[in-house]
C-alpha cells in the first residue's frame, strides 16, 4: 500500500469464528481493521460507531440474513461500501445482494485476493457516490461472455 494513501478502514461481519480469524490474518497487514463482529446488530453498531470505508458482510448469518441487514447498514453508514462475502453460489445470490444495496459480491474463495481487490473496488465505490456509473471489476470476473455469440434483441446491430 502506498505511503501517501491512508489504510482502508475495514469492518467484518461473519458468524463463523474460524473464518473471522482467517479474514483478520489476511487483512491485518493491509488495512486498518476497525472491528470484526458476528451479528447483524453488531455490524450496524460497528458501522455507526467507526464509519469504515468497507464492511465485509456474510450473506447468511446465524439466525438472520445479511441481505436483511443491508438496509440498516445503508442508513448507519451511507458512505461505507458494503461488500457481500459468501460461500454461496454467486449465480444465485449475487444479484440479490446487489439489488439490496451491496456494492460488490465476493466469494469466500477469493479471501486471499481481498488485499488487492478492496482498494480498487473502494475507489470505484467512491466514484459511484460522486455520481458516476461504475461496476466493480471483481464482479466482471464472473460474467461469462461468448466472444463469437451473435447479438440478439433490441440492441443488436442490423
Amino acid at each position: 500500500m502506498s505511503n501517501t494513501q491512508p489504510a482502508l478502514r475495514v469492518g467484518v461481519c461473519d458468524d463463523d469464528p474460524a473464518f473471522r480469524g482467517l479474514v483478520r490474518r489476511v487483512l491485518e497487514d493491509h488495512v486498518d481493521l476497525v472491528g470484526v463482529v458476528a451479528t447483524g446488530d453488531d455490524a450496524v453498531d460497528l458501522v455507526t460507531e467507526t464509519k469504515p470505508d468497507v464492511l465485509l458482510l456474510d450473506v447468511l448469518l446465524s439466525g438472520e440474513s445479511g441481505i436483511e441487514v443491508i438496509p440498516r447498514l445503508l442508513r448507519a453508514g451511507p458512505t461505507t461500501m458494503l461488500a457481500a462475502l459468501s460461500g454461496l453460489d454467486a449465480e444465485r445470490w449475487e444479484q440479490e445482494v446487489l439489488v439490496a444495496g451491496a456494492f460488490v459480491y465476493y466469494e469466500k474463495t477469493t479471501i486471499l485476493e481481498l488485499p488487492d481487490l478492496l482498494p480498487t473496488d473502494v475507489a470505484l465505490f467512491r466514484r459511484a457516490l460522486a455520481g458516476e456509473d461504475v461496476l466493480a471489476p471483481s464482479a466482471l470476473r464472473r460474467r461469462r461472455v461468448e466472444r463469437d455469440a451473435p447479438l440478439t434483441g433490441p440492441d443488436a446491430p442490423d
